[in-house]
């Protein structure tokens, strides 16, 4: 969920030079024999608590699917480690998303909103990206086919993660954090006209 990466990048011709600090992680799609219809994405480890002011260098998350209508989501805040399986049981978790087109703030923007929770925790997510920073991808399906799965991508989301824990009938607040620089993606499958 979380990495670390310095070194030298060339590209075109130019190199660049980049530091652990800068370096936010690192996502490989692995999908199998068929893409995740439709796919969303969100993660980042550039995490500030509400709650203290602090900057949590030691948190990330990430949060991923549609797998059969489940996703994942992976979570490291400064030591609680959570991790909502895509394999699990449906029953012992309960996990909402969208991904929507919003006005806000005089701008069009997609907002991506995850709500996961079990009998231990809730976590809520909300990212924001501005439509005019969004770029477009296309994927071809791994087998051929003729399938694509079109993406809406960017590096510049930001928002918000509420993390509770759950005593009984009472919810303690663990966390209120402000997300930024969050990679978030979303797509659908099209199919190929003939």
């Amino acid at each position: 969920c979380r990495t670390n990466f310095s070194g030298t990048l060339s590209f075109c011709g130019t190199d660049y030079t980049v530091k652990p600090l800068t370096s936010f992680g690192y996502l490989d799609k692995y999908w199998g024999k068929s893409l995740p219809n439709p796919w969303f994405h969100v993660s980042a480890s550039s995490l500030q608590s509400l709650i203290s002011g602090h900057t949590m260098f030691d948190s990330s998350f990430a949060v991923h699917g549609c797998y059969d209508k489940k996703a994942t989501l992976l979570m490291n805040v400064e030591g609680n480690k959570l991790i909502f399986n895509a394999d699990e049981n449906s029953k012992s978790s309960q996990f909402v998303w969208d991904c929507q087109q919003v006005s806000q703030n005089e701008f069009e923007e997609l907002h991506w909103s995850v709500s996961v929770h079990n009998k231990h925790w809730i976590v809520d997510i909300d990212v924001f990206c501005k439509i005019t920073e969004l770029c477009n991808k296309v994927l071809e399906l791994p087998e051929g086919s003729r399938k694509t799965l079109s993406l809406v991508s960017s590096s510049s989301g930001t928002g918000e993660i509420k993390l509770y824990k759950v005593h009984k009938n009472t919810l303690e607040q663990i966390e209120d954090l402000r997300i930024t620089k969050a990679l978030c993606e979303f797509g659908r499958i099209e199919e190929a006209e003939n």
